[in-house]
């Protein structure tokens, strides 16, 4: 009888430990995919992210929203059909790599991780160079029948807003998608309402760079055309 006890209570014991190393498991897999999306973009497309890499953004929240795209390019890379291009700018843009479906997963996260922060020695964001070269980029790689989205991140206004608008309006007119995600207090909104073509669906504006984490999925399904498995 004294055996069957404590044959009883060391299986006790050993399913109780195994409950914990499971919920342990579980948090430590949360805490290391918090910005990881189940989704994935299986709809064919284009996409250039572009980041803002000027004063306006710090380098700290640079470095969180480079992970943040990082995760988002994650939903797009592995359809084949899907081509991304990324490119930082303060004033010049600075392509990181062009439209193509070449990467691996691993491989797209680390171009976008290692980008360079322009911050430290220029202060102003000029959207509109950003615009016009990354529809330059679109048009010289069109492909018929597929999807054109631009995707901008600042966390600061823009120079000269009237050649802003200039740019942004020959993409829309051209049937580009503009989508815009703004950060912190300093963005001017009707400026970047002005680079979506006014559609304000196309605009997420969030309090700061950890708030990025909670429009993940959300932004998956705008650039996506809400058409993800």
């Amino acid at each position: 009888m004294y055996l069957i006890v404590s044959i009883h209570k060391c299986i006790s014991i050993l399913l109780n430990k195994h409950s914990l190393l499971q919920k342990i498991t579980k948090l430590f897999r949360q805490a290391g995919s918090s910005l990881r999306t189940e989704l994935e973009c299986e709809v064919d497309n284009d996409l250039i992210m572009v980041l803002d890499s000027s004063a306006g953004m710090k380098e700290d929240e640079f470095r969180k929203a480079k992970g943040f795209l990082a995760e988002f390019a994650a939903a797009f890379n592995p359809h084949k059909q899907n081509r991304l291009g990324f490119k930082v700018f303060a004033v010049q843009p600075q392509t990181i790599f062009e439209l193509t479906n070449i990467h691996t997963p691993s491989e797209m996260k680390t171009h976008i991780e290692t980008a360079p922060y322009f911050g430290k020695t220029q202060k102003d964001a000029y959207f509109h160079y950003a615009l016009l070269d990354s529809f330059n980029e679109l048009k010289h790689l069109n492909r018929s029948l597929v999807d054109q989205n631009f995707l901008l991140i600042t966390a600061g206004p823009g120079k000269k807003p009237e050649k802003i608008a200039l740019e942004a309006a020959k993409m829309i007119k051209a049937g580009v998608n503009n989508f815009v995600v703004g950060i912190g207090e300093r963005v001017v909104k009707s400026q970047l309402l002005t680079i979506t073509g006014d559609k304000s669906e196309n605009l997420v504006l969030t309090t700061d760079v950890d708030e990025l984490k909670r429009i993940l999925d959300k932004l998956v399904h705008l650039v996506c055309s809400n058409k993800v498995s």
